[in-house]
């Protein structure tokens, strides 16, 4: 599935209605705190299996996917909500990381 498509699904899922697009609406900034929630739930997964040295087995793998998916749906519901697009988000911070890698400000894994 491509990004524009991944906004169509969200779209048809977004339960909070219309988002009004020329203010900051409160329905929007909620978004933001769901995303920081999965990033947390990522974090706290990388952390414990880090602790635990141990292999990693298909559960955890889906744990690590299920909220991937989540962090992306919030995401995309957070750009429709400010009328932007995934594709152009994702065009545009590759250029950026490519700048930065230029710059030496990331390691380059080539």
């Amino acid at each position: 599935m491509n990004l524009q498509k991944l906004q169509m699904e969200v779209a048809k899922r977004d339960f909070r209605g219309e988002i009004d697009q020329e203010k900051i609406d409160p329905k929007v900034i909620d978004n933001l705190v769901w995303l920081g929630a999965e990033i947390g739930k990522l974090q706290s997964l990388a952390i414990h299996k880090k602790r635990a040295a141990g292999n990693i087995d298909p559960e955890f793998l889906g744990e690590i996917g299920k909220h991937l998916g989540d962090l992306l749906f919030f995401a995309a519901m957070l750009a429709r909500g400010y009328g932007l697009s995934l594709d152009e988000i994702v065009k545009n911070n590759l250029r950026h990381v490519d700048k930065l890698i230029a710059a030496g400000k990331i390691p380059n894994s080539k």
